[in-house]
């Protein structure tokens, strides 16, 4: 047996090559990369310490990958804070640190950003809208994790700019 098989058997070895493959093609969670690497069949304590030893060096870090995720999917698609607590809780983001990067979001921002979502849609809408439109509309931006009263307040905005004549 030659150095490279002993490299191939030897399952941190084999696991350490996997996550950092995993690390090329997009950022992870530790949560994924624990699951992906027993999926791929390294033992359980083995994943653990190479988790370990991942997020000491700084390649994981489920803080900042919390903290990227929120600003990114609302800025491109104004989502609320239910919605996003649902995606990072599937990306096996702790409880904490999804509270620590909710609390985060700037208000403001948050709701300018579902605006500018709805307005493109407000835009194709006749004016004043019809309570079908209303209902429709309302349900866009509930379907995004914005509570009703919430989504009345960015639908009027977005309503308010169309009539003006804002752009994006």
């Amino acid at each position: 047996m030659t150095g490279a098989d002993d490299q191939r058997s030897d399952p941190r070895e084999v696991g350490r090559l996997i996550a950092l493959r995993q690390l090329e093609v997009k950022p992870r969670t530790e949560g994924e990369l624990y699951d992906t690497l027993c999926e791929r069949g390294i033992p359980a304590e083995v994943a653990q310490g190479i988790i370990e030893r991942f997020v000491e060096v700084g390649l994981l870090d489920d803080r900042m990958y919390a903290r990227m995720w929120v600003e990114s999917r609302i800025r491109s698609r104004g989502l609320g804070l239910s919605t996003l607590r649902q995606e990072l809780r599937a990306h096996k983001i702790p409880d904490d640190i999804i509270a620590e990067a909710l609390s985060e979001i700037d208000a403001d921002d948050s709701r300018q950003a579902a605006v500018a979502a709805v307005r493109g849609r407000v835009a194709r809408c006749d004016l004043p809208l019809s309570l079908r439109d209303q209902r429709r509309l309302l349900g866009f931006l509930m379907r995004r994790g914005h509570g009703y009263e919430a989504a009345r307040t960015i639908l009027d905005a977005a309503v308010e700019q169309v009539a003006e004549g804002v752009s994006s």
